[in-house]
């Protein structure tokens, strides 16, 4: 049933949508801007709809009442359709026709899909998601590969699965009812900026219904001595050619793509949506070579059909392959990224990114058309003459502007690549992948760049407002301005949470000391311990270091000055004693300035990247990255190479990272700040870890 309400839906729509253009200009008498402008200004309306409809759906209705409830209309629209053309097609043509009741049917088709697309799309991705309450990663990756999947068939009609329609537990019920509307316009507030690149796609994605058509009226046509291929028939070659490369995407490319990225998926959505991109880039750019040799000949010979329509067809093949690409690509993303009770406002983002950009498209083709006809006299780009029209200028201006936004689109990726890998490296994102393990590569100081015009899905949300509450920022969910400053300064590299558990505020476990001030009130310390709390044995209280540099960076009387001042701080606060050692190689703790891989597990990354990386007892390294900007005094844009030395001290000796910002053992420190003595924090943390007492 399904497959069936899903294929004579989507053939009526077709229908309407590919022809519109043509009975628009030859039937209703619009003008080719005109006629242009009224088709992408409908499916502009009839791809916003959707918005509203999963509003209803979402918030108050159910799916399956929205379906049915649009599904009418959308018969009445279409029979209100069929009857004016009808009715036209009787009446005289010297008779005056009202349009109203041609575009009241129209519009009336709108509101029938703007309830009915999202919700028949969301209901049927759902059937492929019955196992998503196991908690497992395999089913996880199987679940994602079937969404891919479903919406790879969405896109040609044709059948992957069999469920009956009216499964009392698929139709589409949502028992948030009273789901709150501000935290709906939060998430999808948090796809706006992936959403707005993909509106020059979207612009591109009207020229078949429109101006591809329109250029396929001045070429020739006739096939035999009196058969015509209607100009609108080509726009089949994008659905013959998404049918024919579909099952070679899927057992051809995906796989060797597999093969390459070593990834379960091959092609993640983004770049699945970035290579769509480039298609329709390429195509408009064949539509503008086209054109310009079909101007040129109709001139020069002075005929109105110089070459044959089938020249269009590599255009039409190319939007056709971007689909697969594309439109599938989008179709998963807004699906998957946005929480569960939102599935069909997710359907409905990826419709309105075509109904924004339709309406684009009619703004678009006004204003050129302002332009290029300002002064009188002269035929602009979308003259009815089309000896005149320079619809080659068209095309490259959108192949120009879609390659502008393809690069943003670029930019927004790795921005979100570099922040979910900012929060893997410190355990607020699938810790057991990329935080680091401290008893084999110890604990590093770095700083990392993140964007803040990113996406964001609720274990994004999730992960942010963690890591917010561990930094005593405000705690909102969102990469807001504070986020991103406390993310962009240099920090210490051991995970925040380690195996699921956090050593700061979030863990929620503190350490409770009474202070010595006369007024008896206590003080809550936050100092931590790496997992294991290990710790040099009780017979080992005097302490050997060593200095070994791969590359001169610093003095190394000066080095060794700095690092003796920093182990008698430490020294006066603990029961330990430090020396340096004559031999190096013997020593209990090795000292030095490395760059890039250095044979410790632990490469460096140069400027911008980690600083310095100590181990936990009782391995005793602890390396500086002679790559990063030191000094021993305080400047701007350098880091302060004795207070660093303390915070890696404090990890030799054992201690883990304080929720105290004043802390020697705070996991960030600025550039050109100075923090060399120990803070109460630190003093508890290192007495409790030995037993010292208070």
């Amino acid at each position: 049933m399904f497959i069936v309400v899903a294929g004579v839906e989507r053939f009526a729509y077709k229908g309407v949508a590919s022809n519109l253009v043509t009975y628009l200009t030859d039937v209703v008498k619009l003008s080719n801007s005109s006629a242009a402008k009224t088709v992408n200004s409908w499916c502009g309306v009839t791809s916003m709809l959707p918005l509203l409809g999963a509003l209803l759906a979402d918030s108050y209705w159910d799916r399956y009442s929205t379906i049915l409830a649009s599904s009418f209309l959308y018969v009445v629209g279409l029979l209100a359709l069929t009857s004016t053309a009808f009715v036209w097609a009787w009446m005289p043509l010297s008779k005056a026709r009202s349009s109203s009741s041609l575009f009241c049917s129209l519009y009336l088709i709108s509101i029938g899909q703007g309830g009915y697309n999202p919700c028949l799309q969301a209901f049927g991705a759902d059937q492929l998601e019955k196992e998503d309450e196991i908690p497992c990663n395999k089913l996880d990756d199987q679940n994602s590969n079937k969404n891919s999947l479903f919406f790879q068939w969405w896109l040609q009609e044709k059948p992957l699965f069999n469920q009956d329609f009216a499964d009392s537990e698929s139709l589409g019920k949502n028992p948030n009812n009273g789901t709150d509307l501000l935290d709906n316009a939060k998430a999808v507030l948090r796809l706006l900026p992936i959403w707005t690149m993909l509106l020059m796609f979207a612009i591109i994605f009207q020229q078949p219904a429109t101006f591809f058509t329109k250029q396929g009226m001045t070429m020739k046509r006739k096939i035999g001595k009196s058969f015509m291929i209607p100009p609108a028939t080509l726009q089949s070659a994008i659905t013959i050619s998404i049918i024919l490369l579909m099952p070679l995407y899927d057992m051809i490319l995906i796989p060797a793509i597999r093969v390459i990225t070593r990834s379960d998926k091959g092609i993640n959505v983004m770049q699945r949506m970035g290579t769509g991109m480039v298609l329709s880039i390429i195509s408009m750019v064949i539509a503008a070579i086209v054109e310009t040799k079909r101007l040129k000949i109709s001139r020069r010979m002075g005929i109105l059909e110089p070459l044959s329509i089938f020249w269009l067809l590599p255009q039409y093949i190319l939007l056709g392959i971007s689909d697969v690409f594309m439109v599938v690509g989008m179709q998963e993303f807004f699906y998957t990224e946005v929480p569960r009770r939102m599935r069909t406002m997710g359907i409905a983002l990826y419709l309105s990114v075509f109904g924004v950009g339709s309406l684009l498209s009619a703004l678009v083709i006004s204003i050129i058309e302002t332009v290029t006809t300002a002064g009188g006299g002269r035929h602009g780009w979308f003259s009815d003459d089309m000896r005149e029209a320079r619809l080659d200028k068209y095309y490259w201006l959108l192949a120009l502007s879609s390659s502008l936004s393809l690069l943003v689109f670029g930019e927004n990726v790795t921005g979100l690549r570099d922040l979910k890998q900012y929060l893997e490296k410190f355990g607020y994102l699938d810790d057991s992948r990329l935080s680091i393990n401290v008893s084999n590569y110890g604990n590093s100081i770095r700083h990392e760049n993140t964007e803040k015009d990113d996406i964001f899905n609720d274990i994004l949300e999730s992960a942010i407002k963690t890591y917010q509450l561990n930094y005593h920022l405000n705690v909102t969910g969102s990469l807001d301005s504070d986020t991103v400053k406390q993310m962009t300064m240099p920090r210490c590299g051991v995970a925040d949470i380690i195996n699921g558990t956090s050593s700061m505020l979030s863990g929620k476990k503190k350490q409770q000391h009474h202070s010595s001030t006369p007024t008896g009130f206590h003080t809550v310390s936050h100092y931590s311990f790496f997992p294991g709390s290990p710790r040099w044995p009780s017979s080992k209280v005097h302490l050997t270091y060593g200095f070994h540099s791969s590359e001169a960076v610093v003095n190394s009387q000066t080095l060794r000055s700095i690092c003796s001042r920093a182990f008698t701080r430490w020294s006066v606060k603990s029961h330990f004693t430090f020396e340096e050692a004559q031999n190096y190689t013997s020593a209990d703790i090795q000292i030095g300035f490395h760059r890039g891989d250095h044979g410790d597990g632990a490469p460096f990354d140069g400027p911008g990247g980690v600083l310095a990386h100590a181990f936990a007892p009782t391995k005793g390294a602890f390396h500086y990255d002679a790559g990063e900007k030191w000094a021993t005094d305080l400047r701007p844009g350098y880091v302060h190479l004795e207070s660093v030395t303390m915070h890696e001290i404090g990890h030799l000796l054992g201690l883990g990272h304080s929720s105290v910002s004043d802390a020697i053992m705070y996991p960030t420190i600025p550039s050109g700040v100075r923090k060399m003595h120990l803070h109460e924090d630190d003093i508890h943390g290192i007495r409790a870890l030995y037993a010292l007492g208070i």
